[in-house]
């Protein structure tokens, strides 16, 4: 992906959280505490089968199709 168009998806707010590969898991960790764990799967990807990078970003990162959103963890039910 060219830096020009790497850098104004950025500055529009996209994310890992709107590629198309990302999949978001929902687990209970020790039972104590529900997380929302999102990760890659993009065999393109340095983070294929890994938990998203920190910076929510990677130059094989592509839109999705119909404009996905991931959960939030406030939607999901389960508690924070």
């Amino acid at each position: 992906m060219n830096a020009l168009r790497r850098w104004w998806y950025r500055w529009r707010g996209e994310s890992c959280y709107t590629c198309r590969f990302a999949r978001a898991l929902r687990t209970t960790g020790d039972g104590q505490v529900s997380r929302l764990t999102v990760i890659c799967t993009n065999s393109r990807s340095p983070y294929h089968t890994r938990l998203i990078p920190q910076e929510r970003w990677c130059d094989a990162w592509e839109r999705d199709p119909e404009g996905r959103v991931l959960p939030r963890m406030e939607d999901t039910g389960l508690t924070p």
